[in-house]
């Protein structure tokens, strides 16, 4: 088997240890997450869903909401958000939210992009530590299982720095999300609460180097005014996704959050000599096997390997051009 890979960054959760029920979701952070809070208005093409609301539904949970100006609901998040506004927001969210015994709620928080985008060249541990601060009020509220994304590579998207070089903001993300990476790890375990990491970095990098096998034709330009088909960019404008990859980014937190989800097949492909190409979501955690046979019935184990957010993967034919091929988790 030829796996074709990006550098993943390390991605650390407890074992869940709930059964995920219809209960509620809260959601903090910037314009990644911001539901309408400025007049209603979605960074993203359309108004479409972002990656919160896609997973909610995915899992059952009634999609956190906000109304203009953010005066109700459980969605707090506010396009132009740096870390230091993540206070205001939870402050916000205590006056609208109480745990319910035996429920099990869960909180997502996505920071840190505007952040880099303005300094890509910060103390990025005192970044970490403050979101830590904030990871423990929410573990206070009672949250039984908060939702972490790190940042995409704010090199690769459309955006052109300025005062800073792309290679720069690529440097400054990797510095944000290994200090981010450690300071989640030292809460999981400090407060017993279950923690996901969602690896956006490793799931992005796998999309723009084989954005074909995801539907892409274009993810180095955004769609805004180019009068394309929405489905094939990544991007919605110089800085944020457009609903399709808000949709892939729901499904590799899925794969994380439910440990029976089944593995998310995005394309697959055989070629003339039997070889099979599979670009699918996976949860980083597990490890998979590819069984592949020249019967349906005597299939063997082809290869095992770990779970990431996203693969591309390109296996040898088992026999002459035909065979039939299954992946599994273990």
């Amino acid at each position: 088997m030829r796996l074709i890979a990006a550098a993943c960054l390390l991605a650390f959760s407890l074992v869940l240890s709930h059964t995920l029920s219809a209960q509620r979701m809260a959601v903090l952070g910037d314009s990644l997450s911001d539901g309408g809070y400025l007049f209603g208005l979605r960074f993203t093409d359309g108004g479409g869903l972002l990656w919160h609301e896609y997973l909610a539904d995915r899992i059952g949970y009634a999609r956190a909401t906000t109304v203009p100006f953010g005066s109700s609901g459980l969605n707090v998040a506010i396009g132009g958000s740096l870390v230091e506004d993540l206070q205001a927001q939870v402050n916000r969210l205590a006056g609208r939210y109480t745990h319910v015994p035996g429920d099990v709620d869960i909180c997502t928080l996505w920071i840190g992009g505007n952040d880099i985008r303005d300094n890509p060249t910060q103390n990025m541990t005192l970044l970490s530590d403050e979101i830590g601060v904030i990871i423990g009020q929410l573990v206070a509220l009672q949250f039984d299982i908060i939702i972490v994304p790190n940042l995409p590579d704010l090199g690769a998207i459309p955006e052109a720095p300025s005062g800073f070089t792309r290679a720069q903001r690529t440097s400054g993300s990797i510095a944000f999300n290994t200090t981010l990476a450690a300071e989640l790890e030292a809460r999981a375990l400090a407060h017993s609460v279950t923690i996901i990491q969602l690896d956006v970095f490793g799931l992005f990098d796998q999309m723009l180097l084989n954005s074909f096998d995801y539907g892409f034709t274009n993810v180095t330009e955004p769609l805004n005014g180019s009068g394309g088909v929405p489905e094939e960019y990544a991007f919605w404008d110089n800085i944020h996704p457009t609903t399709r990859s808000h949709s892939l980014i729901s499904g590799a937190s899925y794969a994380m959050l439910e440990p029976t989800a089944p593995i998310e097949l995005i394309s697959q492909s055989i070629a003339g000599d039997g070889t099979l190409r599979q670009t699918w979501l996976a949860d980083p955690r597990a490890d998979y096997d590819v069984l592949s046979g020249s019967q349906l019935e005597q299939l063997n184990q082809s290869v095992r390997f770990q779970g990431a957010p996203a693969y591309t993967v390109e296996n040898d034919p088992p026999s002459p051009a035909s065979g039939f091929y299954k992946t599994v988790r273990q």
